[in-house]
């Protein structure tokens, strides 16, 4: 994935904790998403980075938003 100033869109599932869509930061060295609701469990999460198409798949690869 090339990484610009519009950078290709990434399609993420939404946190699986509280269903909110990630931020993404992008950056040219490091461009990652993290839940950043607070009091979140996914926001302490480590990041998904977008440069890594590994990481990317195993963020969608599950189940949809917890229930409690």
């Amino acid at each position: 994935m090339e990484i610009d100033n519009e950078p290709s869109r990434v399609d993420l599932q939404p946190c699986p904790f509280c269903g909110k869509e990630l931020v993404a930061r992008w950056s040219k060295a490091n461009p990652r998403a993290k839940c950043m609701t607070e009091g979140c469990m996914g926001s302490r999460l480590p990041v998904v980075n977008l440069d890594v198409p590994a990481d990317i798949a195993a963020w969608n690869t599950r189940n949809g938003v917890l229930q409690d």
